[in-house]
């Protein structure tokens, strides 16, 4: 059972490299004893770790989850390496961002938000304080932040997190004078870690329990959710890979190889049909 989780061809790339398990784990930032599970297949390292291993040793990341990813060049895979232009051209769709560096995170939002602005597009920002703080100061040194500032709300996710699923649909509904008569919305959400209990998934039961008769959202409706790609294992975000249609990194967003188109997204509907 071990030499069939066994890692081998990491171990004779590593050793092709002329590197010790030692020196490949100082330089991914890791220990040995991680380093040295992942070649034996004991410990499934999670993204950023995986990345920075593969940094070390010059291989596609992806390759540790290829028994769960279709290859991306055979199935043709859309890569899009352009982050703003990106933003630019969709107007609608479901994104995972896993990002490693904060900086880069509050760079992409802004982006996000002003890009949105080009577009005469709403956004609802959902985030703790201290990063929307962040958002907004980078913001100021944009030349159209005033245009922005008419477009943008923003809500606090502890408070949300604090809030059943009923008052979560109030506070939504609160903010749909503001989304009236307009063609495209934009919501990012972003939480640092994945809690046990998903405020999200909670929320999004008790609108399937409440709205049988869904109909599908008039507006164009583009999401973005995102996590510190340090705080959650591979396994789980391949899981919620399978969940959005496009997943992003700090520096591209591709389609995802295992998204699955049957999911069917109650969240926005009090923003997006007609009461």
């Amino acid at each position: 059972m071990e030499d069939a989780l066994r890692k081998n061809w990491l171990i004779e790339l590593r050793k092709s490299r002329n590197m010790t398990q030692e020196e490949v784990a100082f330089a991914a930032f890791i220990n040995r004893g991680y380093y040295s599970q992942v070649e034996t297949g004991k410990r499934t390292p999670s993204l950023n770790v995986a990345i920075n291993i593969a940094r070390v040793l010059k291989f596609d990341p992806m390759m540790f989850y290829r028994d769960h990813l279709l290859d991306f060049s055979e199935n043709g895979f859309n890569l899009k390496n352009n982050i703003p232009e990106t933003f630019r051209s969709m107007i609608d769709g479901q994104i995972l961002y896993l990002y490693s560096n904060p900086d880069k995170f509050v760079e992409h939002v802004v982006t996000f938000l002003v890009t949105a602005g080009e577009k005469d597009s709403h956004c609802l920002l959902i985030d703790d304080y201290k990063n929307y703080c962040k958002v907004r100061q980078k913001l100021q040194a944009s030349h159209n932040h005033r245009d922005i500032n008419t477009h943008l709300w923003s809500v606090n996710i502890g408070d949300l997190k604090h809030m059943d699923p009923k008052q979560i649909e109030q506070r939504i509904l609160d903010y749909q004078i503001h989304f009236t008569e307009i063609k495209t919305i934009r919501i990012w959400i972003n939480e640092e870690t994945v809690d046990k209990v998903d405020w999200l998934y909670n929320f999004e039961t008790y609108l399937r329990t409440k709205s049988r008769n869904w109909t599908k959202p008039k507006v164009k409706l583009l999401f973005i959710r995102s996590y510190n790609a340090n705080r959650i294992s591979a396994d789980l975000s391949i899981k919620m890979m399978r969940m959005y249609s496009h997943l992003m990194t700090d520096v591209e967003i591709v389609h995802s190889p295992i998204y699955k188109n049957d999911n069917k997204s109650f969240l926005f509907s009090p923003l997006s049909t007609q009461q």
